[in-house]
This record gives C-alpha cells, structure tokens and sequence, in this order.
C-alpha cells in the first residue's frame, strides 16, 4: 500500500462526515470529499509538515467546502441527527408511539431550522468540538484558529443558538 493509499483508508470517512455535515447533501459530500482527496494527492509533495497530516487534510477539505458555497450561493445544513440517526429512524423504531415519532420529528426539523441561522466558521467549531468530539486545541488545529478563537467562536455559535432557540419557542407560543 503505497503513502496515499494509506492516508486516503485512514481520513476518508471522517473527511467524508465533516463535509457531508457541512452541506447536508450526499451526493455533494461525495463530489467535494473526492475533490479534496485529488487535491490531497496532487499537493501532498507541498506537505510541510508543520501540522499532523490529518490537520492538513481537514484544512484541505474546508477551504473546498467553503469554496463548494461560495460557488453555489446556497448554504445547505447538517445536523447531528442527521449524522447520528438513519434516515429510516422512525420506521425502524417500532417501540414509539406514532406521537412520539412525531415529536422527534418536528424536534429534528427544529434542530436544523436552527442550525442554519450560523455561520460557516461557527458550525465548524459546533460540529468539531461537539459531533467529533475534539478539544479546544484539536479543533483549533483543524480550523487554522487560536484556542481563544475557538472558545469564543464557540460560546457565540451557543449564545446565538440559545437565542434563536428561544426565539422560535416564543413563535410558536403565540402562533397557537
């Protein structure tokens, strides 16, 4: 197995996950995920070496990610249910009540509504530190930032979260 072979089995699939996490669609996730691997291929002579290859591969696979919406000028979202639980969730669970599928449902949708109110540079913090489960000084390895950065990027992508969220309990209150 030659040097590529290796680093293309060892990232795919977390590669493949940040970025389908960041544009919430399958097939672009495979588009851009294969397009970050040519370029890993065609650059990796450039590798420094100054930051694990992981770290550089996750650089790689933003900046494209970033580059995929700016040309789309649509911003599609991901959640962490939709990276965690089957699409066939509700079929697949026959132990709920159908008002209980429902209800998680109509929480998964709101989940995502809300998710689309962040930034790009916010969501990436939201899904390293929380989805992946990286810390403070991994995330900011990955995302090009200082620890700092990352900690208040993260406490605004919650503040913002926390007031969105509140917002659309308070619409909805007074919509019934």
């Amino acid at each position: 197995m030659d040097e590529f072979e290796r680093l293309f089995e060892e990232n795919f699939h977390s590669i493949y996950h940040y970025v389908h996490y960041m544009v919430g669609n399958k097939a672009d996730a495979e588009d851009i995920t294969q397009e970050v691997f040519m370029k890993v291929a065609s650059s990796y002579h450039h590798f420094r070496g100054e930051s694990s290859v992981s770290t550089w591969i996750y650089t790689i696979a933003r900046r494209t990610v970033i580059d995929f919406t700016r040309q789309k000028k649509t911003k599609k979202f991901l959640t962490f249910w939709k990276n965690h639980i089957p699409e066939d969730y509700e079929a697949a669970d026959d132990i709920d009540l159908p008002e209980e599928i429902l209800e998680k449902k109509e929480q998964k949708e709101s989940i995502e509504k809300i998710l689309r109110y962040l930034p790009e540079k916010m969501r990436s913090v939201i899904y390293l530190r929380f989805i992946k489960g990286l810390s403070v000084q991994e995330t900011a390895l990955y995302l090009d930032m200082s620890p700092n950065q990352v900690s208040v990027t993260q406490n605004r992508a919650l503040a913002k979260l926390r007031t969105v969220a509140n917002t659309e309990i308070w619409v909805k209150e007074e919509i019934r």
